[in-house]
């Protein structure tokens, strides 16, 4: 799984960003090939002030330490946003 981190955008002093999970595949046969890419929302990041929390889809708080083993640096760039 590879997660990229939308850029954040600004609701009043809040700042929220979506998590994605993005993929590029190749194809190829004799003669030709080709390549599809995935975009797919997976969490959602909310910041308020210096605190960063992070939620599912359906709205269920995600644990924002195990999404950065998989993204790192995601609340440095939440609280870098503005």
């Amino acid at each position: 799984m590879t997660l990229a981190l939308d850029p954040p955008i600004a609701v009043g002093a809040v700042r929220i960003a979506a998590l994605c999970e993005t993929g590029i595949k190749t194809h190829a046969w004799p003669g030709g090939c080709a390549v599809s890419a995935s975009k797919i929302p997976f969490a959602l990041l909310v910041r308020k002030g210096r605190s960063v929390e992070a939620f599912g889809l359906d709205g269920a708080p995600l644990d924002l330490a195990a999404l950065e083993e998989h993204c790192p640096g995601l609340k440095r760039d939440m609280l870098k946003a503005d």
